[in-house]
């Protein structure tokens, strides 16, 4: 093509063109455009959920405030949706300095997580920006972590969604949350990808640490207010490849977010077992109608056997007090 256009213009300049050409420096003009593109700033808007525990909220925003190597290059806007907490809400915005915080409060302490995230992702969608965080107020960053989602998310021209895996504790890198890959047709059957130094597809991830390009939100649109605590994550990284947006997980773990205890749910052995049938049919636990949406949606014609035989399934392990 190069070719053509020298050919063309020959005769129009003469031999000043010809000399201009000559001196013409392609790598100059490569650097002019790299400083221009590093004066774009990404705007990322940060949903977050919160339901007391305050000091794992500060902790969060504090490690949001220490992430090294965002520079000016992203500006960060973070809404934290306060679910009528009964302890006071601090003053976040004194802890995270230049970070953008806003506390949103909403008094009914009953959104749990599902729809206490898709209440402070349309809070935060009010605003437009480039990139969506969502954020659970007990995961600690570490202090690159969001540099490496964030530039892999700006690169891809896809709109790819990117998901950070996370580990138990500080010492034990056990993967805690992250991505999942589907075992078999039936709806919930998904078995965890761990990182291993590449970045992975996935199908379904947990809603922890996730990036999604705005351009996909605005496909996808918001975690599903119909789930009332789990399944909304899985059910939005399932949707997503349904609107053809590829879900990719971190290469390394890049925070700690220890698993939920068993305890006190239907799944805790040393509960009776009536009460462990109660807790069962919990927001926590597999509440019906939740399992009922998850299922029709992702179980295809064979959806009301998968959703019996999952109850079946929890069943007999109460019985068999497993």
């Amino acid at each position: 093509m190069l070719g053509c256009v020298g050919g063309a213009v020959r005769g129009v300049g003469g031999r000043r063109w010809r000399d201009s050409v000559a001196g013409f420096n392609p790598s100059a003009l490569c650097c002019y455009f790299e400083k221009i593109e590093r004066l774009v700033v990404i705007d990322v808007n940060v949903a977050i959920s919160v339901f007391n525990r305050h000091e794992l909220t500060e902790r969060l925003l504090c490690s949001l405030q220490s992430q090294e190597g965002l520079g000016e290059d992203f500006r960060l806007r973070v809404v934290v949706l306060d679910d009528g907490s009964t302890n006071p809400t601090p003053q976040f915005s004194a802890l995270t300095g230049a970070v953008d915080v806003r506390v949103v409060r909403y008094d009914s302490g009953g959104l749990f997580w599902a729809r206490g995230m898709a209440l402070a992702q349309m809070i935060a969608g009010r605003e437009p920006a480039d990139l969506l965080l969502w954020l659970n107020n007990d995961v600690h960053l570490f202090p690159d972590a969001l540099r490496t989602l964030f530039e892999r998310a700006t690169m891809d021209k896809r709109g790819s969604i990117y998901v950070g895996a996370l580990q138990e504790s500080e010492l034990d890198e056990t993967s805690s949350y992250s991505g999942f890959r589907m075992r078999s047709r039936r709806p919930g059957d998904l078995e965890m990808v761990v990182p291993n130094g590449a970045w992975r597809a996935v199908d379904a991830f947990n809603g922890n640490v996730v990036v999604v390009p705005w351009s996909s939100a605005e496909r996808i649109g918001l975690v599903d207010p119909i789930f009332e605590h789990g399944l909304g994550d899985w059910d939005y990284g399932l949707r997503a490849g349904r609107c053809g947006v590829r879900s990719y997980l971190s290469p390394r773990n890049v925070g700690i977010c220890p698993r939920n205890p068993v305890s006190g749910t239907w799944a805790d052995s040393t509960l009776p077992r009536r009460r462990r049938l109660s807790l069962l049919f919990d927001r926590k636990g597999r509440p019906f109608r939740s399992q009922l949406v998850f299922t029709r949606r992702h179980g295809s014609l064979a959806w009301p056997f998968w959703l019996v035989a999952g109850y079946v399934k929890a069943t007999a392990t109460i019985i068999a007090k497993r």
